[in-house]
């Protein structure tokens, strides 16, 4: 008995030792020393850029936008529907930080450090470089959007042109910087050729050229409201210079 426990050991190990020295040489498959500029990893890369601003799209920003112009009044009936006067304070241009028609604007920021997290990996640091120019566009033209939302809702916010540093603080802009900031992304976007022109499956839900001349020609239409040192004294008789 025991010298059958003695050789069933013996298996085992010899077994145990045989398979912990097998040969996993592999040959490498893949030296990349930066990250490819093929279609396929440019696509990967920008995949995350597109959907910052989904969650709030369906209701809370339209809530935001429509609520605070007027454009439509919500009700109560009872106190029903109150909801801790989330939609009264957006009429009474009162907002509070916690209620829910604003409580999307931290998702802005972080979409667009997404943005910048691309244009750095992809090398768009150079802009004298067309090719990484052609290959950066759809993020400069998605840092131009995020960056008009936040400034066509909120005025002054803060411009984020670069990767955020973890103690850097940065203070909120004038809506005319930041106007201009949105007007040269888009040129920059469309001057490099980067931007497709297809309209189709494709596409859908990713800047285009004709999405980056849309917004510009929003930008140049209301330039002289989005400009002026106080929106308070905005006059439609103002030129766009």
């Amino acid at each position: 008995m025991k010298n059958n426990i003695k050789l069933t050991t013996w298996l085992v190990g010899s077994l145990l030792t045989f398979s912990a020295c097998t040969d996993l040489n592999v040959d490498l498959k893949s030296t990349y020393t930066e990250y490819p500029d093929s279609e396929i990893a440019k696509e990967a890369k920008m995949a995350g850029l597109y959907y910052g601003f989904g969650g709030a799209l369906g209701r809370r920003y339209m809530e935001a936008a429509l609520l605070s112009s007027d454009e439509f009044m919500a009700v109560t009936f009872g106190g029903n529907w109150y909801d801790g006067g989330n939609y009264i304070h957006s009429s009474l241009h009162a907002s509070l930080p916690g209620d829910a028609h604003v409580d999307w604007a931290g998702d802005i920021p972080a979409a667009i450090t997404k943005c910048n997290q691309a244009i750095f990996d992809l090398g768009g640091e150079d802009e004298n470089n067309a090719e990484q120019e052609a290959l950066i566009a759809p993020a400069l033209a998605m840092r131009a959007f995020y960056h008009f939302i936040f400034m066509d809702t909120f005025g002054a916010t803060p411009k984020l042109d670069h990767l955020i540093g973890d103690s850097e603080a940065i203070d909120r802009s004038p809506r005319s910087e930041i106007t201009k900031f949105i007007e040269s992304d888009l040129l920059r976007a469309l001057a490099s050729g980067g931007l497709k022109e297809d309209v189709d499956a494709s596409t859908y839900g990713k800047p285009t050229k004709w999405m980056a001349e849309a917004l510009l020609a929003k930008l140049y239409i209301n330039w002289a409201g989005y400009t002026c040192d106080d929106v308070a004294t905005y006059d439609p008789s103002m030129t766009n210079s």
